[in-house]
């Protein structure tokens, strides 16, 4: 029986090394990337679990919009509403208008001013320029708190919604003592109505 050479020893001697190796290879792999991906379920399950829950309850909470017969305010000596609120679309044009009511015992010691109006765009309109903004005082009646109606039209361009409202509460109490208030008030889509004329 021949015997096998010193070169065909080793090489059948590396090629077992090497199939050793594939086979391990072939192997740790994919029993290494079962490891990992049930390690990451599991610390999901356990460990995100809790940020997962924290993330929806924030979801969840939204804003509240305010839309016609809400309180704006309610924190504050001077309680106002919105008492309405729509866009007027004609032809040509979009206007925004809006009524609010301010009832207090009494109501006239403060100034109200409309800062802006904030649209859907991210677009800011003063409430001073382009707002015809007017007081109107209502006198007691019998058994009824006097409050002051407030109106205001905005010209608005076509399409777009209001969303935010600015204004600022004021308080003179002295010439050198004043209190200001600035609240932002979310708003509801009011509803659009068509005029032709």
């Amino acid at each position: 029986m021949p015997e096998e050479s010193s070169g065909q020893k080793e090489s059948t001697s590396s090629n077992k090394y090497l199939i050793r190796i594939l086979i391990i290879v072939a192997i740790g792999i994919p029993v290494l990337l079962e490891s990992m991906t049930f390690f990451n379920l599991i610390k999901f399950r356990l460990w995100d679990h809790s940020k997962g829950a924290k993330q929806e309850s924030r979801e969840v909470t939204k804003v509240k919009e305010f839309s016609t017969g809400d309180t704006l305010i309610t924190d504050h000596p001077l309680i106002i509403t919105l008492n309405d609120s729509r866009i007027n679309v004609g032809p040509n044009q979009w206007i925004f208008e809006m009524e609010m009511r301010a009832y207090g015992k009494p109501p006239y010691e403060y100034r109200i001013n409309i800062d802006s109006l904030g649209l859907s765009k991210g677009i800011i309109i003063s409430g001073t320029q382009n707002a015809d903004w007017e007081t109107e005082k209502e006198e007691e009646d019998e058994g009824e708190k006097g409050y002051l109606k407030m109106e205001g039209k905005w010209r608005i361009p076509n399409g777009e919604i209001p969303q935010k409202l600015f204004f600022t509460l004021r308080k003179e109490f002295s010439a050198d003592s004043v209190v200001q208030l600035h609240k932002t008030i979310p708003l509801k889509k009011p509803p659009i109505r068509y005029h032709p004329e």
